[in-house]
């Protein structure tokens, strides 16, 4: 996996080859396009890797978090890239350092997830 943190359709091939068997890559791959609301290709990449981060390991959770960015993308989004952040729900209201913390901990975790090679899915 390249160290650029551009959301690419480059990058989202990337984790899908590292994410999938072969046989279950094309699958995987129909989230292309699924995020009509937003026409820039970053945009779509971005959300397109955030689905990829929270499916869990199969293509039903996938498909799922798929028609969920369909609805509201800011939704996937923020669970794949806010994780600790969205269980604050005050998060304006914490201390300057403690609002730091919590987001530098949630940088890091997506960071750490996506520059992984996780064991393929059989």
């Amino acid at each position: 996996m390249n160290q650029d943190l551009t959301p690419t359709k480059e990058l989202v091939e990337e984790k899908v080859h590292e994410m999938f068997s072969r046989h279950k890559r094309a699958p995987a791959f129909s989230i292309r396009g699924f995020n009509q609301r937003d026409p820039d290709t970053l945009g779509q990449a971005r959300v397109q890797l955030a689905v990829l981060k929270l499916r869990e390991g199969d293509l039903d959770s996938l498909s799922e978090y798929a028609r969920i960015a369909r609805i509201d993308y800011r939704e996937v989004l923020a669970w794949a890239e806010y994780p600790n952040a969205m269980k604050h729900p005050n998060l304006i209201e914490l201390d300057e350092e403690s609002r730091r913390r919590v987001q530098s901990e949630d940088r890091q975790q997506y960071l750490d997830w996506l520059f992984s090679t996780p064991e393929t899915n059989e």
